[in-house]
C-alpha cells in the first residue's frame, strides 16, 4: 500500500511540474511578446527616423518567438506585428508574404483567413493596383462568404466604386450586393448572419436613396428579430425604430409609413415588451401629422 502511495505521489508531482513548466513557457512567450510590442510602438512613433537594422532586428526577434512556440495562441498576433513592421516601411510585397504565411499556417481558421485575405487586397489598393485588389476581394466573397469580412465585402466594393466615381461599376456592384444580402437573409433567418444581411441590404438601398425599401427592410428586421438574441430592445429602439422614423418623416414625408409598421407589429405580437414604446411612438407620429 505504501509503495502504491509513493508511486501515485511521484506521478502527481511529475504532472504538476509538467503543467507548471508549460504554464511558465506560455507566460514567457507572452512576456517576451509584450516586450517586443513596446519596441514596435517606439519605432512607430517616428518610422522614418529609425535605421533599417532596427526594423530587421525586430523582425528577427518576432520570428524567433514564433519558432520557439509555433503552437502559441499568440502566433497570429506575432505574424501581424511583423506585417505591421513592413507596413511602416511601405513594403507591401513583404506584408503580403507575411499574410500568405498566416493563410498557410492557420488555414482552418476561416475568420482569421477572411480578414487576412481582405488585408492582402488592401495592400494592392494602397499601391493603386485595383484590379489585383478587386480580384482578392472576390476571393474573400467566394471562399469565406459566411464570415464578417465576407459578408461585408460587397458593401466594401460598393464604397470603393462610390469613392472612385465609377457610376457604371457602382450600379453593378449594388446589384450584386443586393442579390447577395437577399439570398443570405432568406437562407439564414433567425441567425446573426440573417440580421446582418438585412442591415447590409438596408445600406444598399440607402446608397440608392430608395427610401421606401430602406424602411421596408428595417421593418422586416423589427418584425423578425425584435426581442431575439440578435436584436436587443435597446437596439430595436435606438437603431431600428429611430431610423424608420427619420426616413419616414424626413425623406418619404409620410409618417403613416412608420405608423403602419408599428401597428402591424403590435397586432402580430400582442404581448411583446416593445409594444408600449411603439404605441407611444405611434401617438407621437400621429400628433406630428395633426400639427402640420
Amino acid at each position: 500500500m505504501k509503495k502504491i502511495l509513493v508511486v501515485c505521489f511521484l506521478v502527481l508531482t511529475g504532472l504538476f511540474v509538467a503543467l507548471t513548466v508549460l504554464d511558465k513557457s506560455e507566460y514567457g512567450i507572452e512576456k517576451r511578446f509584450w516586450s517586443l510590442q513596446k519596441r514596435f510602438e517606439k519605432i512607430a512613433e517616428d518610422p522614418k527616423a529609425v535605421p533599417e537594422r532596427s526594423y530587421a532586428d525586430l523582425v528577427r526577434q518576432y520570428r524567433r518567438l514564433i519558432k520557439k512556440a509555433p503552437e502559441s495562441p499568440l502566433g497570429p498576433k506575432i505574424y501581424l506585428q511583423i506585417a505591421k513592421i513592413y507596413s511602416l516601411r511601405e513594403e507591401h510585397a513583404k506584408v503580403r508574404d507575411v499574410f500568405e504565411e498566416i493563410l498557410k499556417n492557420y488555414a482552418e481558421n476561416d475568420v482569421l483567413c477572411s480578414v487576412t485575405l481582405r488585408n492582402i487586397g488592401m495592400t494592392y489598393e494602397k499601391e493603386g493596383v485595383m484590379e489585383q485588389a478587386l480580384g482578392v476581394y472576390q476571393r474573400v466573397l467566394d471562399e469565406y462568404p459566411l464570415t464578417e469580412a465576407g459578408l461585408g465585402m460587397p458593401l466594401y466594393i460598393v464604397d470603393y466604386y462610390k469613392r472612385s466615381q465609377k457610376a457604371d461599376k457602382l450600379v453593378e456592384a449594388l446589384r450584386v450586393a443586393e442579390t447577395r444580402y437577399k439570398n443570405v437573409a432568406d437562407a439564414m433567418p433567425g441567425t446573426q448572419f440573417g440580421i446582418e444581411a438585412l442591415r447590409h441590404l438596408s445600406t444598399v438601398y440607402l446608397y440608392r436613396q430608395d427610401w421606401r425599401s430602406v424602411v421596408d427592410v428595417l421593418g422586416q428586421i423589427l418584425v423578425q428579430y425584435a426581442g431575439s438574441g440578435q436584436l436587443s430592445p435597446a437596439d430595436a429602439k435606438n437603431k431600428v425604430v429611430r431610423f424608420i422614423n427619420a426616413v419616414s418623416v424626413q425623406q418619404i414625408k409620410d409618417p403613416s409609413v412608420a405608423i403602419g409598421i408599428y401597428e402591424k407589429f403590435i397586432v402580430q405580437n400582442p404581448k411583446h415588451p416593445l409594444n408600449d414604446f411603439l404605441q407611444n411612438t405611434i401617438d407621437s407620429l400621429k400628433g406630428s401629422q395633426n400639427n402640420e
